[in-house]
């Protein structure tokens, strides 16, 4: 326990917050930059991992091996870019449904059988 016995007390300092204020949030750290880039792209790894997106662009193919946690039912991308082409589809446990594609492009639910019914 800090020397003051307030576990809140010690956290306010940690996060760069002073001890003397009574401000519930902390103050901002003026040498980060805000926003972060790796923060920007960490939606796109995100997505990408939740649907195994496989893109093969010169091949005119778009795979996914979807794996949706418990928490979220469905994800909906539009305009997607493949190479030359734009898709539009909806991820749900079920599968995947494709509701448009502009240009050449095959789009495939390339989870093993087995995946989809558990």
């Amino acid at each position: 326990m800090p020397p003051n016995g307030s576990a809140t007390a010690a956290c306010r300092r940690c996060s760069a917050a002073s001890s003397a204020t009574r401000e519930p949030f902390p103050v901002q750290y003026l040498g980060a930059n805000v926003p972060q880039a790796w923060a920007s792209g960490a939606v796109i790894h995100l997505v990408n991992g939740l649907l195994g997106l496989e893109p093969d662009a010169p091949g005119k193919r778009l795979a996914l091996r979807t794996q949706l946690p418990d928490w979220l039912a469905e994800i909906e991308l539009r305009n997607l870019p493949v190479g030359d082409a734009l898709t539009d589809l909806r991820v749900t446990r079920d599968g995947v449904s494709i509701d448009a594609v502009r240009g050449e492009l095959e789009v495939t639910d390339a989870r093993a059988p087995s995946s989809r019914e558990s």
